[in-house]
């Protein structure tokens, strides 16, 4: 175990947490794709909208992604399993970043193919029945990059939340969340309120156009924090949990 990663048992930890979830695999995607056939009888039009309203693959990414991230390290949290999750013939890392990969890439990534897929045989059925169909859906556009990033902002949160809380994983995730997110709120508008009375000499503004100074000002706190949020902050999150995983072991 010195060194920190083998590609082959970490192989082997990803196959063993899909090999023991494989029935439970299998009925969430039936039943995923028994909803959306039945959302697409219901309302037929919606096989058209599959391009610039997915609204089920954002759903399903997003629900399904913080449920499997919030539950990735239950058998760490549990009294019966924690002896046998330490005792796998893997390092720390190799059992972090197996979790990681299912987590953060398998699982987008078969979302993604899935949602492709199953629109795709829909739009040529529909082509076949009717001569004519629906675009079919382009799994490459852009945002759905940047909607898989997102994902990761919120992945990286609740794989943390898997390894520090042991039970209501979710909910108490959530509310650290919320904390998180107020307290950003009043130190950005504490810094704001300060950084603009130091312009003050007494009742004197010694930039003329407050308006553009403003914007401007506005506009470099929004940047600094939306690279806090979507940068940063999954990094500190990843490291943070593979550091409590090792504490957590120990």
């Amino acid at each position: 175990m010195s060194e920190l990663i083998d590609t082959k048992r970490t192989y082997l930890l990803i196959k063993k947490d899909i090999q023991l979830n494989t029935s439970t695999i299998w009925i969430f995607t039936a039943l995923v794709a028994s909803l959306l056939l039945l959302g697409i009888i219901i309302s037929p039009n919606n096989i058209f909208s599959v391009n610039y309203a997915p609204t089920a693959y954002y759903l399903l990414l997003f629900i399904g992604g913080i449920w499997i991230s919030s539950q990735a390290f239950s058998e760490a949290r549990s009294v019966i399993k924690s002896y046998g999750f330490f005792t796998l013939p893997a390092s720390t890392f190799e059992k972090f970043f197996s979790k990681f990969l299912l987590t953060a890439i398998i699982y987008p990534i078969g979302v993604l193919l899935f949602y492709s897929i199953f629109y795709w045989i829909i739009g040529g059925l529909a082509f076949l029945i009717n001569g004519t169909g629906p675009a079919l859906f382009n799994p490459l556009q852009g945002y759905i990059f940047k909607t898989i990033w997102v994902y990761l902002v919120f992945q990286s949160v609740f794989l943390l939340g898997s390894i520090y809380f042991r039970k209501k994983v979710i909910i108490k995730t959530l509310l650290f969340m919320v904390l998180f997110s107020l307290s950003i709120s009043i130190i950005t508008a504490i810094m704001g309120l300060f950084f603009t009375k130091s312009f003050f000499i007494g009742n004197i503004f010694l930039i003329p156009n407050l308006s553009v100074f403003t914007s401007q000002v506005a506009q470099s706190v929004g940047n600094i924090i939306h690279i806090l949020i979507v940068i940063i902050l999954p990094i500190f999150c990843w490291v943070l949990t593979y550091i409590r995983l090792g504490e957590t072991e120990v």
